[in-house]
């Protein structure tokens, strides 16, 4: 859910403990030379430095707002300038990478990029492979390549991810001090932080522009696992992706200063021409400002829509961010409004070889930005079919995202089969509840079916009446080719009978209700939650988006955000009522 309030005055999860610290990271900024023509030949890049430049006002910004929790340190995950070592643009655009940076107000640590140092070992790559000449102008310039602090009872561990592999003697000398300073961490906590990725989708995939290849993206896992790292943050891919290496959390970043256009793929629409073919989806923006729990740690997103700032201007009142404070599903301790997940959640998409960074294969990848987007949204309740449970990548997602504090509400229809019950009693530790929408005619087939189910697993089950065409016409309602479920405020007659026959009671804890576009959420909810009082029961309510009227669009975006945030309010404050929002995309 969201905090209206302070960052301070959040209610968090008990259960994280005491907030100790936050620090900032951020990503391939890719600074050019100011004033000078871009060293890419793409527009977008003109705009790297005054986004770096607003970045770093808003990470201002962000300190005031957050008072007493305000960020200890800034890291950046590399890719600080655009030009490569190699040309002759390379100095000028580090000394105006310095220029810029000079205005934070905090510690900045900064992790090499393939910009920085060059291109990891490989024949193909566009751009010059790491190399002697390229790391000592990183040297010169920034400092050590690898390095290590702490803060907070956290051990910070800084890695140049360009010379794994390359058998370079700086990468034996960082192969032997990262496995030294691992394994005198001395019962501190390890964040692992780098530029290239270990992996985007799978741990054994093929080696691309965008991962490490094996063995020393094996030796860095299997180290990660040894000494219990706790989280990985990695750039370069200028997009979200969030991934789970045995206890490890792992994080891709976005880039504060442009998206690549070649994961534009994994989107169904097609990038407008605002978004550049997909290198300016400005809203995928910005940085990440992080919280260290005494239990854990929680990642916050902080957009800055691609905003500029010019050299000596300010952030105007007008245009600083405004942004409403998350709690991430780490940090809240129930979710009572989530989403229904109609549209792929977790889809795996083939990245089509784009001839810039890949060009002999295809690269498989997951697009995460639902999940990116309820984090934005401020809840992890989602709400998926039984069918979900019949993938076994999809529960392998389930099961990482439960160690986010992420809740799955699944749904079915009719007497369930065999199949169905197998996969909801395998994967019940990962289910909240069960919504089974039935015709009530049918009700009394469940019983035998539901019974043993209950004794097996303790799920709780929640009972939604798939409305019938007669229904339709006995309600007054105009018929629609379309499916109804849930029931209505005027059905608690029906539902009262309906548990008090024949032992009913026992197999459902409550009912699911509909609140269609036209009708009032607030009070919809306020009688939902009267009736579950009188009988009582839990409510799920499904808020439906959509008009009863399928062809009439509902394309107003200001009243759907003021619809959401009134339902957000409103199942707030009751006890008793969960609350769906159908649909989340």
């Amino acid at each position: 859910m969201y905090s209206f309030t302070t960052w301070s005055k959040r209610q968090v999860n008990p259960d994280l403990g005491q907030c100790l610290f936050s620090f900032v990271l951020i990503a391939d900024t890719h600074v050019d030379r100011e004033n000078l023509p871009s060293s890419s030949p793409f527009p977008i890049n003109e705009l790297c430095n005054g986004r770096t430049r607003y970045c770093i006002a808003d990470i201002g910004e962000l300190s005031r707002e957050m008072g007493s929790l305000a960020p200890k340190f800034t890291v950046h995950l590399g890719d600080l300038t655009h030009p490569v070592p190699s040309m002759a643009a390379y100095s000028t655009a580090v000394e105006d990478f310095r220029n810029i940076t000079t205005e934070l107000k905090m510690p900045l640590y900064l992790v090499p990029g393939n910009h920085d140092v060059g291109d990891k070992p490989v024949d193909w790559a566009p751009a010059g492979v790491v190399r002697e000449r390229f790391l000592t102008a990183w040297n010169r310039n920034f400092g050590s390549h690898y390095q290590s602090f702490s803060h907070g009872g956290v051990k910070f561990v800084l890695l140049n991810a360009q010379i794994i592999n390359s058998g370079l003697e700086l990468e034996h000398q960082q192969r032997t001090w990262f496995e030294s300073t691992l394994k005198t961490a001395d019962g501190e906590r390890i964040m692992l932080l780098l530029h290239y990725p270990p992996y985007l989708y799978t741990e054994d995939e093929a080696e691309n522009y965008d991962n490490l290849a094996i063995p020393g993206r094996t030796w860095l896992l299997d180290l990660s696992e040894k000494y219990n790292v706790e989280a990985l943050f990695a750039g370069h891919v200028h997009h979200f992706w969030y991934n789970r290496y045995k206890s490890m959390d792992c994080y891709l970043l976005p880039s504060t200063s442009f998206t690549r256009q070649d994961y534009s793929e994994m989107f169904r629409a097609a990038p407008s021409e605002q978004m550049a073919d997909g290198r300016n989806d400005s809203a995928k923006v910005g940085y990440f400002v992080v919280l260290v729990y005494e239990n854990g740690h929680v990642c916050h997103f902080r957009s800055t829509k691609g905003s500029t700032l010019q050299p000596a201007e300010e952030i105007s009142e007008s245009r600083k961010t405004s942004q409403v404070i998350p709690l991430h599903p780490r940090e809240a301790k129930m979710n009572r409004v989530g989403f229904d997940m109609r549209h792929p959640w977790a889809e795996v998409v083939e990245i089509a070889p784009s001839g810039a960074l890949d060009e002999f294969s295809r690269k498989r990848v997951r697009n995460d930005y639902p999940l990116f987007a309820l984090w934005q949204m401020g809840t992890g309740l989602m709400r998926i079919p039984t069918s979900d449970l019949e993938d076994s990548q999809t529960v392998a997602r389930m099961q990482a995202l439960q160690e986010l504090g992420h809740t799955f509400v699944i749904t079915s229809d009719g007497v369930p089969d065999a199949k169905t019950l197998a996969c909801l009693t395998r994967c019940k530790d990962l289910v909240r509840r069960w919504e089974i929408a039935i015709p009530i005619a049918k009700i009394d087939e469940l019983k035998d079916s539901l019974q043993l189910f209950k004794s097996e697993t303790r799920l709780p089950i929640y009972l939604s009446k798939l409305r019938m065409k007669s229904d339709r016409v006995k309600d007054g309602e105009p018929y629609y080719h379309q499916i109804s479920h849930g029931f209505s405020v005027a059905d608690e007659d029906e539902i009262n009978t309906l548990l008090n026959y024949s032992g009913q009671r026992r197999l459902f804890e409550g009912a699911v209700f509909r609140i269609a576009r036209t009708e009032c959420v607030s009070k919809s909810l306020t009688e939902v939650e009267a009736i579950c009082e009188r009988l009582g029961v839990g409510a799920s309510v499904t808020m439906f988006m959509a008009d009863p009227n399928p062809a009439k669009h509902r394309c107003d975006d200001h009243d759907t955000a003021y619809r959401i945030a009134e339902s957000m309010f409103s199942a707030a404050s009751l006890g008793k009522v969960e609350l769906i929002v159908d649909t989340f995309i």
